[in-house]
């Protein structure tokens, strides 16, 4: 009789904890009371309301897995529309550009300015070149997405910057040179983030197709707080294409050294990096003069001996100045 009533005891409890874990309430002595659990769990209407459960969730499971399997569907199918759009609006603007009579065709016969003179056609142009710098500027920022996701190196982004290697990453994405976006969003982060040695092999090799993101990105960027010498008139020059190979660049950076616009004050923020180029520009042109070089010096001097300048600059700076010094 007792182990009937507690049967019938074990049975109540277990109904209970039933119902609660299906309210979404997990009884707290389930595991402390595994032992009764387990075998309560082993009568008959246990054992059948475990296995519709069990079926129940399998159902659910495989609908929810269907259900996803549909929405990558869907969202596969949005992406390949959007590309295909993007595509086409792409090649519509390329086509008004570059054809007089489509520009005339598409802007009609209506659109006039106050003068009576049908403008349509120039509206046609002009709304082709948004849509093409906005598509190529679109292009260039989803490769530079992707770059900073995998978290490139500084060197990697500079071999991709100058097209010398192609890169293989996880999941089979490979980004190359050869993607004119991925050399375009390279040297954005390179110019941005990069040593003064890495930028000044920039502006040296890039062919001259790069200008112009090569003086965007220069204005843009940060490095004239580490090499003062790197802004104003060399942004206009790079933009001319008046920098073509390194000689042009160390050219500049010596007349940069003789015109002497600068103070202890500028120069001393210049790092390590940037003092070597200075020393390079030096010893490869004929540039500076004999009393330029003196001033230099004493420039040199007040950044090493001033105590509030030389505090903030670092011992490696420090070696390059003393280095840069000896050789004036």
């Amino acid at each position: 009789r007792q182990a009937s009533r507690r049967a019938d005891l074990l049975s109540a409890q277990d109904d209970n904890r039933y119902t609660e874990a299906t309210l979404g309430h997990a009884p707290t002595d389930t595991y402390g009371k595994r032992p009764l659990y387990d075998r309560a769990l082993r009568t008959v209407s246990a054992t059948y309301a475990t296995r519709q459960d069990l079926k129940a969730h399998q159902q659910q499971t495989a609908f929810m897995n269907d259900i996803k399997d549909l929405e990558t569907e869907i969202a596969v199918s949005g992406l390949i529309k959007n590309n295909a759009q993007r595509q086409q609006h792409s090649e519509f603007a390329e086509q008004l550009i570059n054809s007089k009579e489509l520009r005339e065709k598409a802007g009609g016969n209506v659109f006039k300015d106050k003068n009576g003179k049908l403008i349509g056609a120039d509206a046609a142009l002009a709304s082709a070149i948004a849509t093409s710098r906005s598509e190529y500027a679109k292009s260039v920022d989803e490769a530079r997405q992707i770059i900073e996701h995998y978290g490139l190196s500084s060197e990697q982004r500079q071999d991709l910057a100058l097209g010398r290697k192609t890169i293989p990453l996880s999941g089979g994405v490979i980004l190359g040179g050869d993607s004119i976006f991925v050399r375009e969003a390279s040297i954005k982060e390179q110019v941005k983030y990069g040593t003064a040695a890495e930028v000044a092999e920039l502006l040296s090799e890039l062919p001259l197709e790069f200008r112009s993101v090569l003086a965007s990105s220069l204005a843009e960027s940060g490095i004239k707080n580490r090499a003062s010498f790197m802004g104003g008139k060399l942004i206009d020059d790079v933009g001319k294409g008046e920098i073509r190979n390194r000689g042009d660049l160390m050219n500049y950076f010596a007349e940069w050294l003789q015109g002497g616009k600068y103070k202890p004050e500028t120069l001393a923020s210049t790092d390590a990096d940037a003092v070597k180029l200075l020393i390079e520009a030096v010893n490869t042109t004929s540039v500076i003069t004999d009393k330029k070089r003196q001033d230099i010096k004493d420039v040199i001097n007040t950044i090493l001996t001033d105590r509030r300048l030389s505090a903030n600059v670092t011992d490696a700076a420090k070696e390059q100045f003393e280095n840069f010094r000896n050789i004036l």
